[in-house]
């Protein structure tokens, strides 16, 4: 007889009893066994694989800290496309490009990112600091954002790395879908026309370049707002010439 089914029989083994554990509702088959007698059951079961050619995969003999580490499961292109179709959905009505519309847009990016897997990609640090690309536009240089499509998008595994959840290709790139799916066919057609087809999948620049065919600069921005508060402040005047506008 095999020297672990002999071992077996120097023990009295419970048999086995369905055991509901009351906490979790699960059903526990070897709750009365004591931790020898598991140990020499495992050993009994591998001996019996063994003769019929069959090699475990964890041994008995190895601890718990030694089990093998299972890789981590992967989405296949058919998860990560139904998911994608999900988090990508696009504002509606979709962003034609005109000056009034651009802040509500803004606006309306800033609520929806913060539920969002892509919401880092909205940020980037510039001189140190770390910048919002949706809030403060205007503040962002060209030439940031540019750096920072060209560092990522010439990686040698810029493709796979586009691909692979939670990398910073990956959240610039589910950003750059998002805000296709959000601009109108005419207008995206236009920013890509500005864009280096090589980081035309790149969300931050697309967002910036979005952004700058409104306002070219910060100076610009702030002037955009001045002349639209002089617009309020005389509307208001022809409308009740008799009040004052401070």
């Amino acid at each position: 007889m095999d020297d672990s089914l002999q071992t077996m029989t120097d023990y009295t083994v419970t048999p086995l009893v369905n055991r509901t554990d009351t906490q979790s509702g699960t059903t526990d088959l070897f709750g009365e066994f004591g931790d020898h007698e598991l140990t020499t059951l495992v050993n009994a079961a591998v001996a019996a694989l063994q003769k019929r050619g069959i090699s475990p995969t964890v041994p008995a003999s190895q601890s718990q800290s030694e089990l093998p580490q299972f890789p981590v499961w992967q989405a296949d292109m058919w998860d990560n496309a139904k998911i994608e179709q999900i988090i990508c959905s696009g504002l509606k009505p979709p962003y034609d490009g005109s000056p009034d519309g651009l802040i509500p847009t803004m606006n309306l990016i800033n609520i929806r990112r913060k539920n969002e897997v892509w919401c880092p990609a909205t940020f980037i640090v510039q001189d140190q600091q770390k910048l919002d690309l949706v809030m403060h536009f205007s503040q962002v240089k060209e030439v940031t954002v540019l750096a920072q499509a060209k560092r990522l998008w010439s990686a040698p595994d810029a493709t796979i790395q586009s691909h692979m959840r939670g990398t910073n290709t990956y959240n610039n790139r589910l950003l750059g879908v998002f805000l296709m799916n959000s601009l109108t066919t005419e207008f995206a057609a236009l920013l890509h026309s500005r864009i280096d087809p090589d980081y035309c999948s790149d969300g931050p620049l697309l967002l910036h370049i979005m952004c700058q065919h409104i306002h070219r600069n910060h100076l610009a921005f702030v002037e955009s707002i001045k002349n639209k508060i002089r617009k309020a402040t005389l509307q208001v005047k022809m409308t009740f010439p008799n009040t004052s506008v401070s």
